[in-house]
């Protein structure tokens, strides 16, 4: 398998958020099977610590009606 370079790499990490779990749950599992590297977020507050904690993430996926956001 070719490795890619570190951009592309940095690429492949994707921060789900949502607040329903299943959504969530379903979402991560597909882009896991896609090859991403998934962090995953149950709320706004959550992911904003996330990202920070993680500056490789380049990809996010988001419900946009989050509660207390």
């Amino acid at each position: 398998a070719r490795v890619g370079s570190s951009r592309e790499r940095a690429a492949r990490e994707i921060l789900v958020v949502d607040d329903n779990p299943v959504v969530r749950a379903t979402a991560c599992a597909l882009f896991d099977d896609l090859g991403f590297t998934v962090h995953d977020a149950y709320c706004g507050e959550q992911a904003l610590d996330l990202l920070e904690a993680h500056p490789g993430i380049a990809i996010l996926f988001v419900d946009i009606r989050m509660p207390g956001m």
